[in-house]
């Protein structure tokens, strides 16, 4: 042991630079987590980032902080855990600035446990608001294939994203907790810290699903058949959608047209499935305060419904609706009561 006491920590029993050495990642992760997930994530990290998994060496709190100390000292203190403050000095100091490299795994996929945790969101973001600090998202390869495999559903990830709030996460213990918001409420604030962990973890399925994207696109182009692949713009309109449910509108209409493009050749501006195309360009201009643009799209969308399935019709009276919002915003009120 380190301080020469009876009762080591896991990683003071190891030996030889193959199998203990200073860290060089710092792994967050939540204690539900069995062992075999988490250490089939770090080989399959080290396999994607091309590291010599006898060269990485991972700070790992259960294994590296010493238990026994934490046990004696609660029992010596008849039940009262170690001072928050030292334990925070100790492993957010020493440790996330000291490393400065952080991977957290984020599993299952759609609904992460580590985003009810507050140990969990704490340590992100402290490692968020660290200058010079990597934060990396890393899960087994079955999760990533299982969200790549449900691009057309990321609902229940994004509403996920969405809703972690810190004030509303859980420990194991409710003084940790306690202390936790205490110094969120008296530093950075809930509203920093929420934003900040949530404008990570979209820019980073916004990366998830542009890799997805032009990977099929690649393939598509080598054997010629991008400009009237179907399926391609069903990609773009996926991807498109969870960009603009996370406020990428730009880069969600740049998708859409692409759709569009593909949907024009293959079906014709007749056709319903390129209304469709036409309302989600409509939305994403809207989003963008360009009206004018919004309005064509969306009066295109109508006249196609019009001419396909009938003025009675449920989809022709969503078009006249959104016909009408836009006219709204643009203050023209005795035209928008046309459409209503």
């Amino acid at each position: 042991p380190r301080d020469g006491k009876r009762g080591a920590a896991y990683v003071d029993c190891l030996q030889g630079a193959e199998n203990v050495g200073p860290a060089n990642v710092l792994l967050s992760y939540c204690w539900s987590y069995t062992v075999l997930d988490i250490v089939t994530t770090l080989e399959e990290y080290c396999k994607a980032k091309e590291m010599d998994p006898k060269e990485t060496y991972v700070w790992i709190c259960c294994l590296c902080n010493n238990q026994h100390r934490v046990y004696y000292e609660k029992k010596s203190t008849r039940g009262v855990n170690v001072p928050f403050d030292d334990f925070l000095r100790d492993v957010f100091i020493n440790n996330i600035i000291g490393i400065r490299n952080i991977v957290a795994i984020l599993s299952p996929w759609d609904d992460p446990a580590y985003l009810s945790r507050a140990w969990c969101m704490f340590e992100m973001y402290t490692a968020l608001a660290t200058e010079g600090c990597r934060v990396e998202i890393a899960m087994r390869q079955s999760q990533k294939d299982a969200m790549v495999a449900s691009i057309d559903n990321f609902d229940k990830l994004l509403k996920a994203v969405s809703d972690a709030k810190i004030e509303n996460s859980t420990t194991s213990k409710e003084q940790d907790r306690a202390n936790i918001l205490k110094l969120v409420r008296g530093t950075a604030g809930y509203h920093t810290v929420n934003n900040q962990i949530k404008d990570f973890l979209q820019k980073w399925i916004r990366g998830m699903s542009l890799e997805k994207l032009d990977g099929y696109r690649r393939r598509k182009e080598q054997e010629h058949l991008l400009s009237s692949d179907v399926e391609y713009s069903r990609l773009c309109y996926h991807v498109g959608k969870i960009l603009f449910q996370m406020g990428f509108h730009d880069d969600a209409l740049d998708h859409y047209n692409d759709g569009l493009a593909i949907e024009e050749k293959v079906y014709g501006r007749g056709h319903k499935d390129t209304a469709k195309a036409y309302h989600n360009i409509g939305a994403a201009l809207k989003a963008k305060k360009d009206y004018d643009g919004a309005l064509k799209m969306y009066k295109r969308e109508l006249s196609i419904y019009e001419k396909t399935v009938g003025k009675g019709h449920a989809s022709t009276a969503s078009a006249q609706r959104n016909v009408g919002l836009v006219m709204q915003e643009k203050g023209a009120m005795d035209e928008a009561i046309l459409y209503f």
